[in-house]
């Protein structure tokens, strides 16, 4: 037995966990109110004999207890994401029970690649009256003045010793999170969860209990069943998970997170997929040659027009260096609204030209930033708290471009059209998505929730992306077309560095970055003036077919990918594989829960038979982790990139000028 903890985000402190040994899949443990896992369900975990994971929430058990933890559940559910991201366990079976159900239903929603299966035990789903005696009526104030002991008295006296150990403002706060259901909203988020769920009611009736069972949520009554369900039937318990779990194992026998559609492709009429396919081709089915897979991506995209790279006007703002890198913070202009922020490294004291690289940011849910996701400035630390678990969870705890930077490569990094200094204002979003984020809003400072300026933008940026993506429609755009822009343009500023070596730079990402890699890489061999600029792409947990991914898997994704029209330019893989025969990297998650298995399988596939004529070009290789891009594919991808891109001279060299010092 061993323990771990991992840092919090938002404030000082850590979240700790207890790991055991033991056979079969790792299995999770999340407990109720007051409570700590191991004492919860040590009965259940020695039953099940598998590895464990007894994760205590914040303020209880063996975790901190910073004042400042606000204790709502989507703060919990983030600490027990990167607890299990630290552990190296995920994706686990999850148990929770009580408070700890309701976190894991955000959870769920938020991190489904750290969960295999989801077992819920009596959580709190609906909203609860709250009478004077409850912890949630508790005046925060009155605890230090009698209030906490008046709480314990209440407690049954054979839970109030456990009780006691909790932090008084985790149990008060904790108390008004699972009362209010998230506003009333937390059936809803379950109801839309894709993780495989088992729901075990005792003595709580909930309201939608038949929506939840329509929605594919497996939910078993126990008769006569008290609270704590797993330690009054534990005999019926342990057979319930152990078949549950099982069959979580295998997805084409696990219940299904929605009904099925009708159709079984785009939820809509029966038969519109065979229409459609009798209309055009569809998903690559006419065989396009890489040429023509490129022209019609340019034209379903809507690339316009950029600036040259003297128009852009490049301008070296601050240089530094720090950690074995030099550094340069630079802007462009792009042609309309803000400059483009840039930083360029690579690493200290080497001179003479080096192989280039244009790593893209990822989506990751957050658009307040974009090249803060992969590298940090002159003070060498993350510019806001929400790129500590982006950095967690995606990228092995890494700022991935100074690493790649710091193995020998000329690196630039950029905020890509719609975030960082190219988002839009908060003043000019549309009324309709501002509508949504003030919901969201009010419900968040009903809890005492204070989000920030960036975590408030992110709330808006969700909603806003459809209703851009309509007016990019409308003037014959699209978000990918207008990252293609920008992103060539960048391209084009590295290739003309005196700090990158001649004949290619390298082009790579994770999941939306790697779907910008993908696109720049086919769009640049179509035009003259960038013959030659990309000599290597690495693309990062972002390929599958696109009839594995619809529909269930297309909601997942981002704009910047499903771009109206793009089932008929080709398949996916086909235009990941329309720069051919530039050499192309890339990786597969076996955990993706943003990718189905049979589309990856099918895509390797595709891509392998696209490169044939190009033989040791291409690559494709399986990881055994969820959505990311974590430290040995990254060393993967500096070996790949490192074999195909010119190195420059090997030997010192007079000195050129600084990162980002082309005119």
């Amino acid at each position: 037995m061993t323990t771990g903890a991992a840092r919090l985000a938002r404030c000082e402190g850590v979240i700790r966990w207890v790991r055991t040994t033991g056979t079969g899949h790792p299995v999770a443990y999340l407990h109720g109110l007051g409570c700590s896992s191991l004492a919860s369900w040590a009965e259940t975990a020695a039953r099940l004999g598998r590895p464990g994971l007894f994760v205590d929430l914040v303020g209880h058990g063996l975790s901190d207890r910073p004042a400042t933890f606000g204790h709502s559940l989507p703060e919990q559910a983030d600490a027990v994401a990167a607890a299990l991201t630290a552990s190296g366990r995920a994706p686990v079976d999850l148990l929770a029970h009580s408070l700890g159900g309701s976190v894991a239903v955000v959870l769920a929603d938020r991190y489904p690649h750290l969960l295999r299966s989801l077992v819920l035990v009596e959580p709190g789903l609906d909203p609860a009256p709250v009478g004077p005696g409850h912890p949630a009526a508790q005046d925060e104030e009155d605890l230090a003045r009698g209030g906490w002991e008046r709480l314990l008295e209440q407690e049954d006296p054979e839970r109030r010793a456990e009780v006691r150990t909790a932090d008084p403002l985790a149990l008060v706060r904790g108390a008004r999170a699972v009362t209010d259901a998230l506003g009333g909203t937390l059936n809803d988020v379950l109801l839309r969860t894709r993780v495989p769920t088992l729901l075990v009611a005792g003595q709580r009736d909930y309201e939608r209990w038949q929506d939840l069972r329509a929605a594919g949520i497996r939910c078993e009554r126990v008769t006569d069943g008290g609270h704590a369900v797993m330690r009054e039937q534990p005999g019926w318990f342990h057979r319930l998970v152990e078949d549950f779990t099982a069959g979580a194992g295998a997805p084409a026998t696990a219940a299904p997170p929605h009904p099925p559609s009708a159709s079984g492709h785009l939820g809509a009429f029966d038969g519109l997929r065979d229409v459609l396919a009798r209309s055009w081709p569809l998903f690559g089915e006419d065989a396009p040659d890489p040429a023509t897979v490129r022209h019609r991506l340019r034209a379903a995209l809507g690339v316009p027009v950029r600036p040259t790279v003297a128009e852009a006007d490049l301008t070296v703002h601050q240089r530094w260096t720090r950690d074995g890198l030099e550094g340069a913070e630079v802007s462009w202009d792009a042609g309309f609204g803000p400059r483009v922020r840039g930083r360029v490294l690579r690493p200290a004291g080497r001179t003479g030209p080096l192989p280039g690289a244009l790593f893209l940011h990822c989506h990751g849910g957050i658009k307040s930033f974009g090249l803060d996701k992969l590298a940090d400035g002159a003070d060498g630390r993350p510019v806001h708290d929400l790129l500590v678990p982006v950095r967690d969870t995606l990228y092995g705890g890494r700022a991935p471009a100074e690493d790649l930077a710091r193995r020998g490569f000329h690196v630039l990094v950029h905020d890509g059209f719609g975030w960082g200094s190219r988002r839009t204002p908060l003043s000019a979003l549309p009324a309709r998505s501002t509508g949504q984020a003030a919901a969201e809003l009010a419900v968040r400072h009903a809890r005492g929730e204070r989000p920030d300026e960036a975590a408030t933008y992110d709330l808006h940026a969700g909603p806003a992306e459809d209703a851009v993506a309509k007016a990019l429609g409308v003037l014959g755009t699209s978000w990918a077309g207008m990252l293609a822009r920008e992103d060539l343009l960048a391209l084009e500023l590295l290739a003309a560095d005196p700090g990158v070596a001649a004949g290619g730079v390298g082009v790579l990402g994770l999941s939306g970055g790697g779907a910008r890699a993908a696109i720049t890489a086919a769009l640049a061999r179509e035009e003259e003036r960038l013959a030659g600029t990309v000599g290597a792409v690495v693309v990062a947990a972002m390929v599958a077919t696109l009839e594995e991914v619809l529909p269930e898997h297309l909601h997942c994704h981002t704009w910047a990918l499903m771009t109206p029209g793009l089932g008929r330019v080709a398949d996916w893989p086909q235009i990941v594989a329309a720069g051919v025969p530039t050499p192309l990297l890339v990786q597969f998650a076996a955990r993706d829960a943003l990718f189905p298995a049979a589309g990856a399988d099918r895509a390797r596939q595709v891509l392998a038979a696209a490169y044939a004529t190009a033989p040791g070009s291409f690559r494709g290789t399986v990881h055994d982790v969820p959505h990311s891009f974590g430290r040995a594919q990254q060393d993967e991808a500096h070996d790949w990139l490192a074999r195909h891109l010119p190195a420059g001279p090997s030997t010192a060299q007079p000195d050129v000028s600084p990162p980002g010092g082309h005119p």
